[in-house]
């Protein structure tokens, strides 16, 4: 809960003295605390260049049955793990380690971020790490959603390409096996997460039931584009028309890591050039939806 206008210095104890009796009468138990929030780090930043973000769909939802304190909620044995995966990827850029959840943005230790985020994830359909140098020009962000959705950002202001595409491909390939699909953008600004490819490819976000606004089946063997670098399954490349331009490497059996041969030219500040983007989009052939 987020108490933005306290009117007396004690309204905050008063509010959760009052939440802690509401939470006894239904029977639940824990830990009541208030605590200082904080402006999120990315709004010290002014990027100067696109900087790459993976997105990610799992085989599987991470979270699952109504939100709220009375609902039956459903967590997958792996939903803490890839928590914990997404904020010590965000952790290794440096700065204070924040975690949002409904608008509260509250700083927090790393080796306590997973557990607010999953905490997060009973009453929101995603929870949000970030952390931020804006003296050294180096921020990162990571999503995780309860249907099995993560969007990874990385922003440098080092114009080094290779080692930030190389910091995104840690979280892209982190659990292949599970993966149903994950592709690396170039954007030109914070992604929070699938939504956001609506305005990229609006013909796809309009269709009904809506691609990007659940962890559709389709992206088993299906990608909404085609991009620099992508994890795809077998699935996916049985569609495709000829990969043989491309850098095709198998992680694990089904799951296979397929990468441009000038990898950097489609994440520079152009982005790839429309004959290199035709090229590509006639190389996947059907793997690409129609949105017709």
């Amino acid at each position: 809960m987020l108490l933005k206008r306290p009117f007396t210095e004690d309204a905050p104890v008063r509010w959760l003295t009052v939440f802690a009796r509401e939470l006894e009468s239904r029977e639940s138990s824990g830990v009541i605390r208030p605590v200082v929030g904080v402006r999120s780090p990315w709004s010290s930043l002014r990027p100067v260049h696109p900087f790459p973000a993976a997105f990610i769909a799992l085989d599987e939802e991470l979270v699952s049955g109504g939100a709220g304190l009375a609902a039956d909620v459903v967590v997958s044995g792996s939903a803490l793990d890839w928590c914990r995966q997404a904020a010590n990827w965000v952790n290794e850029t440096g700065g204070d380690l924040n975690v949002d959840s409904r608008g509260l943005n509250q700083r927090v230790a790393v080796d306590g971020a997973a557990r607010y985020m999953l905490r997060g994830l009973h009453v929101d359909a995603n929870a949000y790490v970030s952390s931020a140098d804006a003296d050294a020009g180096r921020a990162a962000h990571a999503t995780v959603s309860r249907n099995g959705q993560l969007v990874c950002q990385l922003y440098n202001a080092d114009p080094v390409l290779a080692a930030q595409l190389e910091r995104v491909r840690e979280m892209l390939t982190a659990d292949p096996a599970v993966t149903r699909l994950g592709f690396v953008l170039g954007t030109q600004r914070r992604v929070l997460d699938w939504l956001a490819l609506e305005s990229r490819w609006p013909a796809l976000g309009s269709l009904t039931p809506p691609l990007f606004r659940r962890n559709d089946p389709i992206w088993s063997s299906q990608v909404p584009d085609a991009c620099g670098i992508q994890l795809l399954t077998q699935r996916h490349l049985d569609r495709a028309a000829d990969l043989s331009a491309w850098q095709v490497e198998e992680l694990c059996p089904g799951r296979y890591l397929v990468e441009a041969a000038d990898v950097e030219g489609w994440y520079g500040p152009h982005g790839p050039s429309e004959s290199t983007l035709a090229q590509a989009r006639s190389d996947f052939g059907a793997m690409i939806v129609d949105p017709a």
